[in-house]
């Protein structure tokens, strides 16, 4: 038996109520016609003034009723199961020693193997990669378990969503993945193939390029990136910046294209006439001072705020190269292989999350049926004798 909010007995001080009720409540006395009062005679013998209960049986259901309603709140429950133990392996984890050997020490002490993945798998089941952290926290949280251990790679990357609580019962456990280096995509430049390499550890993911003779067979290549410029007479000195940015991103391992507007992937706007319909992404470039260099204003249009030569030798160049430059299966393949890990997860403040679900608890159900039928035994009392 357990109570998931034990601050809810305070309530049960109120008790004192009903019976103080009852103490005040008196019945009246029975009227006895009388056709003439000369001849009573008044008695000199006390009036009996002793307090006594009114109505033991109805007081009694009331006190009940008030009972089963505060323990409702409590959160009373009592599972009549026998709670498993579980150890929780991340698949990433299944070639570490380390882990491996964790794993097979607590199944022997009678904690069932599962794996950290979509309905927690068995051991000899085949689990699906691990897609987000918090999710499969609270479904293993409303499992209901005694206890849990999770073997976790804490990949960045899986964390997603909002931040959620560890229960009381889950003991969540890291291990690092080894570091790798995965050649992500290559493209001719100048005559020269550039290879373009990640290199992920727990700590950090960098890049670096290596410059081939000959291209790599199977291994990616990305499009070029065709930008089309738009100015008019306000805005020349603007564009000249802008051509000179796209000029300097030629050293970047990406190929970067000027074109004319229909063919364009991005189009830089440098102008205050509306911005055409078109099915390129759109940077506009304003003179707007704003904390943002670069904001989006929607689906697939961008603003370039303040811009001018200060910013664009500081940092406006990288920010429009990182933007134009963005490419999904770059960046799903580069995130497939993300090492980076969080070495303790931030999570909120524990509650009692493990004993919730209280809806699924088959005591809670009957205690809430219990309470049905004495408030309707003590309505029925209480019109029966008019209380």
């Amino acid at each position: 038996m357990q109570l998931v909010n034990a601050t809810y007995l305070w309530a049960l001080l109120a008790l004192a109520v009903p019976v103080a009720i009852h103490l005040l409540s008196r019945k009246e006395g029975q009227v006895i016609p009388v056709g003439s009062l000369r001849h009573l005679q008044e008695t000199a013998s006390q009036q009996f003034r002793g307090i006594k209960l009114n109505e033991l049986l109805l007081l009694a259901l009331r006190l009940l009723l008030f009972i089963l309603f505060v323990m409702l709140l409590a959160g009373l429950f009592w599972n009549m199961k026998e709670k498993e133990k579980w150890v929780v392996v991340d698949s990433d984890l299944k070639n570490n020693k380390q882990t491996i050997a964790l794993a097979d020490s607590l199944e022997a002490r009678g904690y069932a193997w599962h794996w950290l993945s979509t309905n927690f798998p068995s051991k000899e089941q085949t689990p699906l990669p691990v897609n987000n952290y918090w999710q499969l926290m609270n479904a293993l949280g409303e499992l209901h378990l005694e206890h849990a251990v999770v073997l976790s790679a804490n990949r960045m990357t899986d964390f997603k969503g909002k931040l959620t609580s560890l229960p009381s019962h889950i003991d969540w456990q890291t291990f690092e993945l080894p570091d790798t280096t995965f050649a992500a995509y290559q493209i001719i430049h100048k005559n020269n193939v550039l290879v373009r390499n990640v290199v992920s550890a727990s700590g950090q993911t960098s890049f670096n390029t290596d410059t081939l003779a000959s291209p790599t067979d199977g291994l990616y290549v990305p499009d070029s990136i065709q930008v089309a410029i738009v100015a008019d007479k306000n805005f020349e000195e603007e564009a000249r910046l802008i051509k000179a940015s796209l000029a300097a991103m030629q050293t970047l391992p990406a190929q970067i294209v000027i074109t004319d507007q229909s063919k364009a992937d991005w189009i830089i706007w440098l102008s205050k006439e509306e911005v055409p319909h078109t099915e390129a992404k759109i940077l506009v470039a304003t003179k707007i001072t704003s904390g943002k260099l670069i904001e989006q204003v929607a689906p697939a249009r961008w603003q370039l705020n303040n811009l001018s030569v200060e910013n664009m030798v500081q940092n406006a160049t990288i920010k429009i190269a990182e933007l134009i430059t963005r490419n999904p299966t770059i960046e799903k393949s580069v995130d497939a292989v993300d090492r980076r890990m969080l070495s303790q997860p931030k999570f909120k403040e524990v509650t009692q999350a493990g004993i919730g679900m209280l809806a699924k608890n088959a005591f809670q159900i009957e205690l809430f049926i219990l309470f049905l039928l004495v408030w309707i035994a003590e309505r029925t009392l209480a019109f029966i004798r008019k209380q």
